[in-house]
């Protein structure tokens, strides 16, 4: 995301997202150079997950290789850039690992290279201008962060000054307490607290475009009253750097299956069946129905 979006949160605490469940309640999350770790394990994702990251690629000068084709038979659908004027380096927005491997066997690449975030980011959960934190001390970005608690019900924590930016919002609005800091003192509901004990569980969501995503790393936990659904599958895919009406729509996508497992399945040409068959019969029904009534 850019700089100036990055403190940008859900409009309200149920704007409806569709993200991927990374970790679950009393998990252990960290992630490295843009790998999620689950209690100290690197995360293996099931095999329809496709994470992608933005990388910086290398060209040659002197190739006549026509990288417009190549990316478009690559199916990269945050587009790239051109860094310099003599195009002998890109920047593409969203590649996967097994899109990045091939790239590296197309003449006239020289060098690609994934994008990896470090210091702290703007914005990135917790921080100063929504949750108080001290941003001095969490020197994080989406590529490297935690590792990070995630709460679960009838758990309890330390509260410190240090530690309440990353409940401050499970505290005061997802549960509901009365809360505030007065000199180095946490008072919850008029006492002082030490500690804190949650009453449902949370879970950490992330999209699989790792680099733009505006997920858990940037608005942190999702309760579990907040879950509405599970993703079943795809109506609609839009590809919004395509080139005209045709080309912006992501055909092989249309109505194919989310979960499972091997290669997604589409039902498209069974939902187009039914749509004609439903016309032919609202067609003849009509006619039956002005031939019943002479």
């Amino acid at each position: 995301l850019p700089a100036d979006k990055r403190y940008d949160k859900p409009i309200d605490k149920k704007t409806n997202y569709v993200k991927r469940c990374v970790g679950i309640p009393g998990d252990s999350l960290q992630i490295k150079d843009g790998i999620v770790f689950i209690n100290g394990k690197e995360l293996i994702l099931p095999d329809r997950a496709k994470p992608q990251y933005s990388y910086k690629v290398t060209l040659d000068p002197k190739s006549t290789t026509d990288f417009d084709a190549v990316f478009k038979d690559l199916n990269i659908t945050d587009g790239y850039g051109f860094e310099t004027a003599d195009r002998d380096s890109l920047t593409i927005r969203a590649l996967t690992f097994e899109n990045a491997e091939k790239l590296k066997t197309v003449s006239g690449i020289t060098s690609i290279k994934r994008n990896i975030r470090k210091g702290r980011e703007n914005g990135i959960f917790p921080c100063k201008h929504h949750d108080g934190a001290d941003e001095s001390k969490i020197d994080w970005s989406g590529d490297n962060y935690g590792p990070i608690y995630i709460p679960q019900a009838g758990k309890t924590v330390a509260l410190t000054l240090e530690s309440l930016p990353f409940y401050k919002i499970i505290i005061k609005e997802y549960e509901g307490n009365k809360l505030k800091v007065v000199g180095n003192d946490i008072y919850i509901n008029d006492k002082i607290a030490t500690t804190y004990t949650f009453k449902q569980n949370y879970y950490w969501m992330m999209g699989d475009n790792r680099h733009n995503s505006l997920d858990a790393r940037y608005f942190g936990y999702t309760p579990e009253d907040h879950i509405v659904g599970k993703p079943i599958f795809i109506w609609m895919s839009w590809d919004s750097n395509g080139k005209g009406i045709m080309n912006k729509i992501r055909w092989e996508r249309l109505f194919t299956t989310v979960s499972g497992e091997g290669q997604p399945q589409s039902y498209f040409k069974y939902f187009l069946f039914l749509l004609a068959a439903y016309f032919v019969g609202e067609y003849f029904w009509t006619k039956r129905k002005a031939k019943k009534s002479e």
